[in-house]
């Protein structure tokens, strides 16, 4: 039997939340799974809906909006006690995806018996306007991978990192294109590759445009 693992090296690709929490924040209010092994953990409910919230938006404009992570929000909402909550408003508003949190819980509450007091919708209604890069995201729902990159590249802080992102993106490492190819041809030719199907991409999202 093969069992292939998905390592993160991050909470997120995207550098609107990857670089905002670091392994220590989420170890700190990480719980124990039994189950698993001593030493086994998982994220804290407050931040596993964080996390659920926040992975629906970068994925909306791929493959809309999915009932199963609309399941998740509502059961993780639903295992929280009202201080909890509270953490977790407080929580989304210091990430600045408060915007993100409100929309995910509303449109959960469309599908599921989710109920937001009116403490929480103020809470979290009062960071719109004030979050450009988390609204810009939930407006991918119908953006193109273009769209997506330039708001990614925005997010990151200074010229310089602007600058790595971009080179990171235009020409990842040898490992992940021989992973991501899965051939030994010359690395050219995997670059060739890569950039061809990303101007195909790009031209094929012009022409559904016009």
């Amino acid at each position: 039997m093969q069992l292939l693992l998905d390592v993160h090296r991050s909470l997120s690709n995207s550098p609107l939340l990857g670089g905002k929490l670091d392994f220590a924040e989420l170890y700190q209010h990480s719980l124990p799974i039994q189950a698993l092994g001593q030493h086994a953990r998982c994220l804290s409910t407050q931040y596993a809906l964080m996390h659920a919230c926040f992975h629906r938006a970068t994925h909306l404009n791929e493959m809309g909006d999915r009932l199963i992570w609309l399941s998740d929000i509502h059961r993780l909402w639903a295992a929280l006690s009202q201080s909890g909550k509270l953490d977790f408003a407080s929580l989304v508003q210091r990430l600045q995806i408060a915007t993100l949190a409100l929309d995910a819980l509303r449109t959960t509450a469309d599908w599921f018996p989710l109920r937001l007091s009116t403490e929480m919708e103020r809470q979290l209604t009062g960071r719109q306007g004030k979050e450009p890069l988390s609204a810009r995201l939930l407006k991918q729902k119908n953006n193109s991978r273009k769209q997506r990159f330039f708001c990614d590249m925005r997010a990151q802080q200074g010229l310089a990192q602007r600058w790595n992102f971009v080179m990171r993106s235009l020409f990842p490492t040898a490992a992940y294109m021989r992973y991501r190819y899965n051939s030994r041809a010359p690395l050219f030719c995997l670059y060739a590759n890569r950039f061809w199907q990303g101007l195909c991409k790009l031209g094929s999202s012009s022409c559904r445009k016009g």
